[in-house]
């Protein structure tokens, strides 16, 4: 399985399962709201929507295919007579 797929796994189904997980019970449990869940929430959600914006549009973030569009050119140039 390729690492790529791997990373983004863990980040879109993993993290936030591990870590959202807690916050709900606690939060569901008191009365008050507890503003380190709700900002830790608020954080793992930019990070994944992030991530996946990354991966839809790869050559504007930090995910970038160079090296991927330097094969494609390479064998663009062996096609030329």
């Amino acid at each position: 399985m390729n690492i790529t797929l791997l990373a983004l796994l863990a980040i879109l189904v993993m993290f936030p399962g591990m870590l959202l997980r807690p916050a709900g019970y606690s939060m569901a449990s008191g009365k008050a709201r507890t503003w380190f869940h709700a900002s830790r929430f608020a954080l793992i959600m930019a990070l994944v929507i992030y991530v996946m914006l990354d991966f839809a549009f790869p050559r504007m973030g930090l995910i970038r295919l160079n090296a991927f569009d330097q094969v494609l050119v390479r064998v663009r140039e062996s096609m030329n007579p």
